[in-house]
Formats: C-alpha cells, structure tokens, sequence
C-alpha cells in the first residue's frame, strides 16, 4: 500500500520565505507578549467584557438582601474561614426565610 504525501519543495525561495515569515511572526508575538503582557491582558479583558455584555441577562433583582456575619456570630461558629459544610447551611437556612 503506497501512501502519497503532499511534498513541500524547500529548495524554492518562496518556501523559504513563506517560513522565514512565519517565523518571524512568531517570535515577534512571543517577544510582545513576554514584554508587554499589559497588551495582551487588554485584549483579552476587551473579549471577556464582550462575552459577558452578550451572556447577561436583561433584568436583575431589584432588591438585594445583605446578610451580615457579626462578631457575636464569628465566636459562635469560629473564625472566618468556614468549612463549605457551613456555609452550605448558612445559604439553605438564608433561602428557607426568603428574604424580600
């Protein structure tokens, strides 16, 4: 069974080129990223927000409930922070009350 490959002539100067170019590209954005970090973060932080503008939904709540955890409540339970186990009953117990 012979197999056919797609042979890529590297004795012609366009093949060189067209290498020598994708090469050149990559190492230019590898040393742009490597010292301007900040740019890239840009652009990606600008595709994050876009993502999130189309992803979000029309309406939000329009009360908000604050629920605060004092000090006498920190001594009872112990220190910040709580297991997940607790905070699991903290939400349950908070939804159970329905707060408006």
């Amino acid at each position: 069974m012979k197999t056919n490959f797609i042979k890529i002539s590297t004795t012609e100067p366009a093949s060189w080129l067209t290498l020598a170019f994708i090469v050149c590209i990559t190492v230019l954005f590898g040393l742009c990223a490597y010292s301007s970090p900040s740019f890239f973060k840009r652009i990606d932080l600008f595709f994050y927000d876009q993502a999130m503008k189309m992803s979000a939904t029309e309406k939000s709540a329009e009360t908000i409930s604050i629920v605060d955890i004092d000090e006498t409540s920190l001594s009872a339970v112990g220190q910040w922070p709580w297991p997940r186990y607790r905070l699991a009953q903290l939400v349950k117990t908070i939804s159970e009350l329905n707060p408006k």
